[in-house]
């Protein structure tokens, strides 16, 4: 299997992860529990699969830092992902903006890498603000999608 298989794997999930934000944004108003909830759910099914593994991580306090770097960012990033798609007329667009992350990353890594931009990279990053820009301009026009009226 190669890593273009995990990829779009994440790509899939992460249309039902925005798709199921929507649904419960939606028929609940309270963002802060459907966040709290989620992270319990997947506390628990994490530590199911924890303690059923041989241990390969040896937490010291660098390892430690990284992780709650990790929670902290993902805690961030959820919550922004709710309240943005009980803010904008489809998920499509919070995806969109969020998914902005793969220049930022290729700009960080960029710099502190020292790598050099090639011309197919730089049209690349180009396109993808381009396609951003107008991407966010076309929001503007669009209504919420309902979906009490489809589920309700």
């Amino acid at each position: 299997m190669t890593w273009i298989l995990f990829a779009s794997l994440a790509a899939i999930a992460n249309a039902v992860i925005y798709f199921c934000c929507d649904i419960l944004s939606q028929f609940y108003d309270d963002s802060i529990e459907i966040i709290s909830m989620t992270f319990m759910l997947l506390g628990m099914m994490s530590l199911i699969v924890y303690y059923t593994r041989t241990k390969t991580i040896t937490p010291d306090s660098k390892t430690l830092k990284v992780f709650g770097i990790l929670v902290v960012a993902y805690f961030v990033f959820l919550c922004s992902v709710v309240k943005g798609i009980r803010l904008s007329p489809q998920p499509g667009y919070v995806h969109g903006i969020a998914s902005f992350s793969t220049v930022l990353l290729f700009i960080l890594y960029t710099c502190a890498f020292k790598q050099e931009i090639n011309l197919n990279s730089a049209i690349g990053l180009i396109l993808m603000m381009s396609g951003l820009y107008m991407l966010v301009k076309s929001s503007k026009t669009d209504s919420k999608i309902d979906l009490n009226t489809v589920f309700g």
